[in-house]
């Protein structure tokens, strides 16, 4: 009977999905890895299915899948906490479009253990991010202590790929068995893409002078990203720095955007900048925008990796980030940018003076930036997670 369940599987092709856990909403990293993987998925003569929350607004973001042979599912948005609802809905889902891999990419506590119920021989996690508690540098307390979602999801994977050390080292503290289960896989980036922007229409859409002094920081407007930190910091810097730009690039029209955006605006106002900061918006041209600033800055309170910064970097930019997260897995303080402290804001302006100041520095930290991320190239990445699901085939008798 075994032989004949073999036999079975080898005489179809494996069949991989690819659980996004929500919609994406611009081409980012993530997406882009998630393609590669399906592209290469279709190389090794692997079906992919895609299983979204909603069908994406732009064809722009599916037509991709779909030309990479991906079959495209609509599954609805799941709650981020246990639901016994959403887990039957998802175990009935998966009943319907069978799988030898599942792979979440995000929310992943209800698929995977949907997933087990259902007996998937393969469940793979990748975790983005830091927890909640750590982005709110909070310690939990109560019934939160037990980070159940976290466990859970630790139990039900077959492999868990962190985005960072500190990633890791948090399930370390919860789950003893982790390292038999987990490595560190970052997102992938097509850095060659982030050296070849074009200035020219940047500066005239902003209206930028040549001797202004462009600072950029790139997210979205959420109080985790820190926007608020890098204006009070830019406030300091502009007093010497008068003929400067300050840019926030990302999206600010989301519902839970909004209210950030209006603290952002009011802060603004009260520290009478209006001269000097554009908020930008969400933008699909970010190589460029990259390409006319002197000094980009991360000033995050938390970042599981932060993919922006590692873009900023490959750009050849001299960098500023927080100390958080995983970032000093790849930002050496004096060797390819500087770092400050979480919310330290003096500390952050002095970093932004001291590179504007420091010609020699700014060089030294722009001609170290785009080696530092090498690892993180798409196809290094990709590469290394598509050697995970042939290991883990093998391993089950595929």
């Amino acid at each position: 009977m075994k032989n004949q369940k073999l036999n079975y599987r080898q005489s179809r092709p494996l069949r991989v999905m690819h659980f996004w856990g929500g919609v994406p909403q611009a081409p980012s990293s993530k997406w882009l890895r998630t393609l590669r993987l399906v592209e290469k998925c279709l190389e090794q003569g692997w079906e992919s299915t895609m299983v979204f929350s909603e069908r994406p607004q732009s064809p722009a973001l599916i037509n991709p899948f779909i030309d990479a042979g991906a079959e495209i599912r609509i599954l609805p948005r799941l709650k981020s906490t246990l639901n016994i609802i959403d887990i039957i809905r998802t175990f009935l889902f998966l009943r319907r479009n069978p799988c030898d891999l599942i792979h979440c990419h995000n929310r992943p506590v209800v698929p995977l253990l949907a997933a087990t119920f259902n007996k998937t021989s393969i469940r793979i996690w990748s975790k983005l991010s830091m927890s909640s508690s750590y982005e709110e540098n909070k310690q939990p307390t109560g019934f939160h202590k037990l980070q159940l979602n976290m466990r859970i999801s630790c139990f039900c994977s077959d492999k868990i790929l962190c985005i960072s050390h500190p990633v890791l080292g948090e399930l370390r503290k919860l789950y003893k068995s982790v390292d038999k289960k987990a490595l560190v896989g970052g997102v992938g980036f097509d850095l060659a893409l982030y050296s070849s922007g074009l200035p020219k229409n940047i500066c005239e859409d902003f209206s930028l002078a040549k001797n202004e002094f462009v600072i950029v920081t790139v997210g979205h407007a959420v109080h985790i990203k820190g926007w608020d930190l890098l204006l009070r910091a830019y406030s300091k810097f502009q007093k010497s720095y008068p003929e400067s730009r300050l840019l926030l690039v990302g999206s600010t029209e989301l519902k839970h955007e909004k209210e950030t955006l209006k603290v952002i605006t009011h802060l603004i106002e009260v520290l009478s900048l209006q001269s000097n900061v554009i908020i930008t918006g969400k933008r699909n041209d970010i190589p460029d925008i990259l390409s006319i600033a002197d000094l980009y800055v991360q000033p995050s309170r938390s970042e599981g990796l932060c993919g922006a910064l590692v873009e900023a970097l490959a750009a050849g930019l001299p960098c500023i980030a927080s100390n958080v997260g995983g970032i000093p897995d790849f930002l050496h303080c004096g060797e390819n940018g500087l770092l400050f402290e979480r919310e330290d804001i003096n500390g952050l302006a002095e970093n932004m003076l001291r590179i504007a100041q420091d010609k020699v520095l700014r060089d030294k930290l722009s001609k170290n930036a785009p080696a530092s991320v090498h690892p993180y190239r798409i196809e290094t990445v990709t590469d290394s997670i598509i050697n995970t699901y042939q290991e883990l085939f093998t391993n089950r008798g595929y």
